[in-house]
């Protein structure tokens, strides 16, 4: 079928997310509001990738982001190497693409992996980096190996929130169920922060956090502002917090579009009242209240290489949800900048690299 593409910088919000959530499968990811956030707060460029069939009707959709210097956390001899010679400008994506239709699945995605190419060469990308969607399976990896991706297998525990509280919490580990009676027994709260504030106290959790693991100050709440105004508000995000005597301990960030619930952040301070597993299970309890149909836990390495990653799968696969496969892909399209930029990461290899030998 002589299908067309359409790429977009700007786009109708209502028109682009509405025809989105025709597909049962999509997250927040897709969404104009989340490029959006990311456009606002690091200046990144949004292009959204439509596919139509010749009657006019959209069959396949893709939010893609350019980052024009993905260093810009660095130190500042590497943010300004990467911007000045253009080492890390990267074209990301999650969660997609996102295909509303049962025919001509590999030509659509065909014409979205077209699109990419022409993107990254128009705009002088050195790497294309994005993420299939766990709750669709309407395309296969085939087309993205065939195009020079590398693909990485990535796995999500997803809960199906279509089921009473009760049902699910006999479903749990043993443990867990036990964790959760405990914690309900220490005076903790269950709170839902709402209005302007209502992103303030997780920042600072996380940062409390962040301090304490890496001693690092995390960036967490410079983000508070656009994220108030084009997810909050819309009812996209919502932050959920577990606090002991009106101070809180632990919280999950969540990201919310068509009856789909992604977790998409958490933050614990160093106590053994067992606050994750209370605010875990009763942001589960609340969105099940509220019929939205899926939980997503968030990305596991189903190969961990380190203890922290087995404890991560280990903590998201007590809470009843099912085992959804997913692919990373990787394209690099210069080999020399892309190594050069993951040098400038470290600067210590740069020095060990130009240092003058002793012999």
């Amino acid at each position: 079928m002589n299908y067309s593409v359409q790429v977009d910088k700007q786009i109708d919000e209502k028109l682009w997310n509405s025809q989105l959530s025709q597909s049962k499968g999509t997250t927040l990811y897709q969404s104009f509001n989340w490029l959006k956030v990311y456009q606002e707060n690091i200046g990144s460029k949004p292009f959204f990738i439509s596919v139509s069939s010749p009657n006019g009707r959209i069959v396949g959709q893709l939010a893609v982001l350019l980052h024009k210097n993905s260093l810009r956390n660095e130190n500042i001899i590497a943010k300004t190497i990467g911007s000045t010679i253009n080492l890390s400008s990267v074209l990301t994506w999650f969660y997609g693409p996102i295909l509303h239709t049962n025919v001509d699945e590999n030509e659509i995605t065909q014409k979205i992996i077209f699109t990419l190419d022409k993107l990254a060469k128009e705009n002088k990308v050195t790497m294309i980096r994005g993420s299939s969607p766990p709750l669709e399976t309407k395309f296969s990896n085939s087309l993205f190996s065939k195009y020079n991706y590398e693909l990485t297998p990535w796995e999500t525990y997803v809960i199906d929130l279509q089921q009473k509280s009760d049902e699910l919490y006999q479903k749990l580990d043993k443990k867990t169920r036990y964790d959760i009676k405990k914690s309900e027994q220490t005076e903790l709260e269950f709170h839902i922060p709402e209005g302007a504030s209502y992103f303030k106290e997780f920042s600072e959790l996380k940062n409390e956090e962040y301090e304490r693991t890496s001693r690092k100050k995390s960036k967490v709440l410079e983000t508070y502002k656009t994220e108030y105004e084009y997810l909050y508000k819309n009812g996209f995000h919502k932050v959920f917090l577990a606090k002991h005597r009106g101070v809180p301990i632990a919280g999950v960030s969540n990201i919310i579009f068509n009856g789909n619930i992604v977790q998409h952040g958490v933050a614990n301070t160093k106590t053994n009242l067992l606050g994750g597993s209370f605010v875990t299970w009763h942001a589960i309890k609340w969105a099940i209240e509220n019929n939205y149909q899926t939980y997503d836990m968030g990305g596991i390495n189903p190969f961990p290489t380190s203890e922290k990653e087995k404890n991560i799968d280990f903590f998201k696969s007590k809470w009843g949800g099912q085992k959804r496969g997913y692919t990373l892909y990787t394209k690099i399209l210069s080999k020399t900048k892309t190594r050069f930029a993951a040098a400038l990461k470290n600067p210590k290899k740069i020095i060990q690299t130009i240092k003058p030998s002793k012999s």
